[in-house]
């Protein structure tokens, strides 16, 4: 045991340069195998790997990567426009307001049950939109559920407005307005934004969309009252009925499908031309 302790450490002992012998000798040029060899003994694999860890990556702002990528441009300004679009289609002002809300429009039913009703659908809607997300794709269920709240929120507005049906029918269609809005514009810009951004900048980019949705949410609830004090209830609702249909628009000429697609072919589906992609699905 001594003695191999003794040998490491006479191993480890520095030798002085000027005692090597720097002259090559023949058998060191017959054993030294070139770079260029060692790297044909490679897998392809093992290959890209060397080569990726030579290059060193050029570390650039957020602000030049913003300037250099056109398609990240046309991401951010789809999801913005997307989730400012949804958040204005109005069931943030439904969910908030919902006992007063049902208590004007429904004032013989229970608001609390009503409202505690409405917690139960947007909940089981948010599921099942989950669900057809991948089955059906991001922009059919973004056009045909908006589509779908806007007919909703004009008759839910001409019912309060006017008064044609019963008081139930009221409540049924807050709760049908509610599930079309959770299908399509409560889910896809969800979706939607944690798709569509390099890693480079998703983490940014995710939380300033975040932010710009809860700034959404405030100015909604802000201006809510003021416009039913000047307008109705019923006619506030048109409003949110022709968000629905802009919305609906917007999606089949700028949103692009990006469901079972990596992230380099999304960000070259932003790079397509939206009207070619609009005649696209005409002629489908």
């Amino acid at each position: 045991m001594f003695h191999k302790i003794d040998v490491r450490f006479i191993f480890v002992i520095p030798v002085p340069s000027q005692s090597i012998d720097q002259t090559p000798r023949e058998y060191d040029k017959e054993y030294f195998i070139p770079n260029e060899l060692v790297l044909e003994t490679l897998t392809p694999e093992e290959k890209s790997l060397n080569v990726v860890e030579q290059q060193k990556p050029e570390k650039i702002s957020f602000i030049r990567f913003i300037r250099k990528s056109r398609s990240t441009r046309r991401a951010m300004i789809i999801t913005l426009f997307l989730l400012t679009a949804a958040i204005f289609q109005g069931l943030i002002v439904v969910q908030v307001y919902a006992e007063p809300l049902f208590q004007e429009a429904v004032p013989t039913m229970s608001a609390t049950m009503c409202s505690a009703l409405l917690a139960v659908t947007t909940i089981v809607a948010g599921f099942v939109g989950a669900y057809l997300t991948d089955l059906c794709g991001r922009r059919p269920l973004m056009t045909y559920a908006s589509i779908g709240a806007g007919i909703c929120c004009i008759l839910l507005g001409t019912q309060i407005h006017l008064k044609w049906g019963p008081q139930w029918l009221t409540a049924a269609l807050i709760y049908l307005y509610a599930t079309m809005y959770t299908l399509g514009a409560g889910t896809v810009p969800f979706v939607f934004l944690v798709e569509v951004f390099l890693p480079e900048v998703k983490s940014f980019m995710t939380m300033m969309v975040v932010e710009w949705a809860w700034l959404c949410n405030f100015i909604v609830l802000f201006i809510f009252n003021p416009l039913v004090t000047m307008i109705g209830l019923g006619q506030v609702f048109y409003i949110f009925a022709v968000v629905c249909i802009l919305s609906a628009i917007y999606s089949v000429m700028y949103q692009p499908e990006t469901k079972g697609m990596a992230v380099d072919e999304i960000q070259d589906a932003f790079l397509k031309k939206p009207k070619r992609e609009c005649q696209e699905i005409i002629y489908e």
